[in-house]
């Protein structure tokens, strides 16, 4: 989250939030469809993933801006789907955060760095599997206006499964969590309740719906 937020944006209400996730999708139907057929995972306009910052390059994921957009859009899906603690649900809105308002080739993040609470850590972790597991079965794919390239999502959704399989306490950020909670401002989702997108089931953000928003 950045602490300049509040320029990229007239911060709107949270009833408002919540209302603007029930927008019509139509006039974005031809742009999703783009994404359909276009290569997930070139390097134009890329985001990197990786575990750590200091992982070397041969450790990382390279996903361009269509395709981290789309990945995104269905890991908050499976997400919100299954998030049962506060700690899992604010890890879904710390994600759902991740959208253009950051700039091109600037989505991408590290998973030491998600919000992770360290006396949740191993029960999230197994949270994290299971939702990459529920993604790759298509959980939430149906209220979607546009049909993902499951062929070319696949091999990333596994990338993350292994990595959060793989994930140890010693790996995460322990000021993560802290420190994207101290920008919050009292009206934030997070602080209120956690409210969810009427059409797609999604945890809000400060944003809105990240899948009405895209």
């Amino acid at each position: 989250r950045f602490s300049e937020r509040g320029a990229l944006r007239q911060r709107a209400p949270l009833s408002e939030l919540q209302g603007n996730s029930q927008i019509d999708m139509q006039d974005q139907a031809f742009v999703r469809s783009e994404i359909i057929n276009k290569d997930v995972n070139t390097q134009h306009m890329a985001n990197i993933f990786s575990v750590r910052r200091s992982d070397p390059p041969e450790e990382q994921i390279s996903i361009s801006d269509q395709g981290t957009d789309v990945l995104i859009q269905i890991l908050v899906l499976a997400a919100s789907a299954l998030a049962e603690t506060d700690s899992q649900k604010r890890m879904a809105v710390w994600l759902a955060e991740h959208d253009a308002t950051r700039g091109t080739g600037s989505i991408g993040f590290c998973i030491a760095d998600m919000p992770w609470d360290p006396a949740a850590f191993e029960a999230d972790r197994q949270f994290w599997v299971r939702v990459t597991d529920a993604a790759s079965q298509k959980t939430g794919w149906d209220t979607l206006n546009f049909r993902p390239n499951a062929e070319r999502l696949m091999p990333m959704l596994g990338w993350f499964r292994k990595r959060f399989f793989r994930l140890k306490a010693e790996d995460i950020n322990p000021d993560a969590l802290a420190d994207w909670c101290d920008e919050m401002d009292d009206d934030d989702p997070t602080l209120n309740g956690f409210p969810r997108c009427k059409r797609h089931g999604a945890y809000l953000t400060w944003c809105g719906c990240r899948i009405c928003g895209s």
